[in-house]
Formats: structure tokens, C-alpha cells, sequence
């Protein structure tokens, strides 16, 4: 799998400009060239399905479910803009969560949240 965040993608780009040759490509796309939007690409022949995405003025979310062989889990990618609020951004992730996902399923979250996390707040 490769996971892309801030891919700057917009909906007039079409999937075929973005393809990988033996590979799917999942998508959530920005408003903008400017910023935002991401990506995953998974292996042709790999049993996967998107489960859920969200997307505002300064978050975008994707996930995908991942049934292979003895892997079973939810693969989430994340890029938030470093001008939405962290607060704003927490409640948005913990709504997203809990709204999209099992406690007992596998899963696997990455991106660039852009939070310091030296800063108190």
C-alpha cells in the first residue's frame, strides 16, 4: 500500500492521471491545487474497499478495509491543514472514529496532522 497525504488532487484531475500501473487508487480529493486532499493506492488483486472518508475546508480523511489472508484491518489516512484549529481537528477525528470503526477491528492511522505536540495546547 502507499499512503499519500496533501496530494493536492482536485476533481478535475481524472484517475487515469494519476494511475501506478498494477495498482488501485482511492481518493479523496481537495477543492484546490492549492492544498489539501488525499490518497491510497493498493496492489491489484488485494481484497480491499473503501469504508468511509470526510472532507472539509481543512481536513480529509480516507479509509480503506483490508481483508487479506490472516490481515483484517481499517488503513486510514490523514492530512489536516495546519490552519484548522486543533480543537476543531480532535472532535472531527473522535466523531469520524467512533462513527466509522468496531472496537475490534485492526487499525492502522497515519498522515500529517500538523500538531505540535511541544506546544501546551
Amino acid at each position: 500500500m502507499i499512503l499519500m497525504s496533501e496530494t493536492r488532487t482536485i476533481d478535475d484531475m481524472t484517475d487515469g492521471e494519476l494511475k501506478i500501473d498494477g495498482y488501485k487508487l482511492f481518493r479523496v480529493n481537495g477543492k484546490t491545487r492549492n492544498t489539501g486532499g488525499v490518497c491510497i493506492y493498493t496492489r491489484d488483486g488485494i481484497k480491499v474497499r473503501k469504508v468511509a472518508s470526510w472532507v472539509s475546508d481543512k481536513t480529509w480523511i480516507l479509509t480503506v478495509a483490508v481483508n487479506e489472508n490472516a490481515v483484517t484491518a481499517n488503513v486510514s489516512i490523514i492530512y489536516k491543514s495546519p490552519k484548522e484549529k486543533n480543537d476543531d481537528f480532535l472532535k472531527i477525528f473522535e466523531q469520524y472514529f467512533e462513527k466509522n470503526f468496531k472496537a475490534n477491528i485492526n487499525t492502522i492511522v497515519v498522515g500529517d496532522m500538523n500538531i505540535d505536540v511541544s506546544k501546551q495546547n
